[in-house]
């Protein structure tokens, strides 16, 4: 399972960035109702596209995300979250 932060969240889509202990980004769709911020750790598979879960390690809780993007560029994973 790999380890990883949040660094970018979109509330307007609900897509957020996860960069991973490599400095390697992700970007997910969150279908849950979990609380994200800015810095919060998730553990997971982080690099399966579609559907499945993340563990958020604030909250303790397990959260379904879907996987938008595999791998990608800052400038992708800017592009995707509207900015």
């Amino acid at each position: 399972m790999a380890r990883g932060n949040i660094v970018g969240i979109s509330r307007r889509n609900g897509l957020f960035v996860v960069r991973d202990e490599s400095d390697q980004l992700v970007v997910f769709e969150l279908l849950d109702s979990v609380d994200l911020e800015i810095d919060d750790e998730v553990i997971g598979d982080l690099y399966v596209l579609g559907g499945h879960e993340l563990r958020h390690v604030r909250s303790g809780e397990t959260m379904a995300v879907y996987g938008q993007s595999g791998v990608c560029t800052l400038a992708h994973a800017r592009a995707v979250l509207g900015g």
